[in-house]
């Protein structure tokens, strides 16, 4: 055996990369990241609920990508022609533009982003 294997070996002569040690330290992790996704997945291929549209589809400021970034921090979340205007949440704008930059107006991008996130979300209320 080289020394780098003899290194590689834990204390109790278990390889230190093995799945054992692997799922002992990262099992809840893993476990929740699964409970997610298994929660999640039956809206991956549907289309964008209640308020999406009203900021992604053909939306003056997500639909310009990365450049309309400094004018939404300075826009209302949604504003009508009759001049009702209401909320501010321009981190939605924000995310969904830049996607809009990256991959056009796709569903299954969006979904497949907020998919990601999830387990994160949970982990950061767990810690």
């Amino acid at each position: 055996m080289s020394n780098k294997q003899q290194q590689a070996k834990g204390k109790t002569g278990e390889n230190y990369f093995s799945f054992t040690r692997f799922w002992s330290r990262h099992k809840s992790p893993i476990i929740i990241t699964l409970v997610c996704f298994a929660v999640y997945s039956n809206s991956l291929f549907n289309g964008y609920n209640l308020d999406d549209e009203l900021v992604t589809k053909k939306h003056p400021l997500t639909s310009q990508g990365i450049k309309a970034i400094p004018e939404i921090f300075s826009s209302p979340y949604y504003s009508d022609d009759m001049g009702y205007a209401y909320d501010y949440r321009p981190l939605v704008h924000v995310s969904f533009a830049i996607e809009h930059q990256l991959f056009g107006e796709h569903v299954a991008v969006s979904h497949m982003i907020t998919y990601c996130c999830i387990p994160y979300s949970v982990f950061s209320c767990i810690l």
